[in-house]
């Protein structure tokens, strides 16, 4: 047969409804998005435990020393790999008060420019000036946010925001207070670091942050900010070991046993045209075109659908996501493929009279 007599073939099948496309399409695509969307959520849940183990402290580490960190030291930490800030804070070499709040107990810390990068901001920047006060005193204050002024002891001081510290298990360090953006040089007590992804090893690295002047028998102890949720978080094995990780060899298995299905079930037709002179070449290539055809529908369908789904899920992580969950439909596809080639070429032509009589 010529190419024009096979796409010819291939059409009238398609849109006579002989080759069952729309339904086949279907079930592979309700099948996918099946998958798909189970597969989604569960990476979705993923991200959002290592978000939940991040934002609560767990990737942060902790090195204190009193009067015994160097503070560029503890900041260069921030330019190692893996380490996504870092900083250091101290109780301030002058005295500071709020004149609001002259008996609140509210506790001031010196900090470098960088440490509030460690902290999840509830309003302004981390790359703001000025002040920047825990929720807490933000209420006590009328809820002062980013742009306010603060009058304390020492004068008028602007706010440049406000960060969140909850009582979640991490250490009550920064509870009820306000931190001072000062220069790096000099010693500080503490140095944090915020590693991810996660990685215990790489506490040892605030060792570098002890300061060379600090003598031997001060006490250094390096400690997870909130130990609540776990030593570390090991996303990439809870990654592999997912329950929907096999969804793609699933899908590729059940794209397989349709598109074996959707052949087989016309043998009776196939044998039939071999018996009047139709070769096995040109009926695997219209049968190709009708089987891609379907499968290229289901696929488009199914790709659609997992775009908004993991726009919505996961707008943050959509293209790694989305990449994943990509394996289901392009394999289901594949796997149509197959089947209809290995359906093909299991058609036997003297089995004819077999295939008529267990037909339904």
């Amino acid at each position: 047969m010529k190419l024009l007599s096979i796409l010819s073939e291939a059409a009238r099948n398609v849109a006579s409804g002989t080759s069952r496309a729309a339904a086949f399409a279907s079930a592979l695509f309700v099948f996918c998005i099946t998958l798909g969307a189970l597969d989604c959520a569960t990476i979705a849940g993923i991200i959002n435990a290592a978000d939940r183990f991040r934002a609560a402290g767990g990737a942060t580490y902790v090195l204190s020393a009193q009067n015994g960190v160097d503070g560029i030291a503890c900041e260069r930490l921030s330019e190692t790999k893996s380490v996504v800030a870092a900083g250091a804070f101290r109780k301030p070499e002058m005295d500071y008060g709020i004149l609001a709040l002259p008996s609140s107990g509210v506790i001031f810390k010196e900090t470098t420019p960088k440490f509030v990068e460690l902290l999840s901001m509830s309003t302004g920047s981390s790359n703001a000036d000025g002040l920047f006060l825990a929720d807490g005193v933000s209420e006590s204050l009328g809820h002062a946010t980013a742009g306010d002024s603060l009058r304390t002891s020492n004068g008028p001081a602007p706010i440049g925001g406000t960060f969140s510290y909850p009582n979640d298990g991490r250490a009550p360090s920064l509870e009820n207070t306000v931190l001072v953006p000062v220069p790096s040089i000099g010693n500080f007590d503490e140095c944090w670091i915020t590693v991810w992804p996660p990685d215990p090893e790489a506490s040892r690295l605030l060792n570098a942050a002890v300061a060379v002047s600090t003598p031997a028998d001060t006490r250094v102890t390096v400690q997870q900010l909130n130990p609540r949720l776990g030593e570390g978080f090991n996303g990439a094995r809870v990654f592999d070991s997912r329950p929907s990780a096999f969804a793609p060899l699933v899908s590729l298995i059940f794209g397989t046993l349709i598109g074996f299905l959707s052949v087989r079930s016309r043998r009776v037709e196939l044998a039939s045209a071999r018996h009047c002179g139709v070769s096995v070449p040109d009926q695997l290539a219209h049968l190709l075109i009708e089987t891609i055809v379907w499968c290229l529908l289901a696929l488009s369908l199914t790709v659609s659908a997992l775009w908004i789904a993991s726009s919505i899920v996961v707008p943050n992580y959509q293209g790694f996501v989305l990449a994943e969950l990509l394996r289901i439909p392009l394999l289901a596809a594949a796997g149509g493929v197959a089947g209809c080639v290995a359906s093909v070429l299991t058609t036997r032509e003297h089995h004819l009279f077999r295939y008529f009589k267990q037909r339904t």
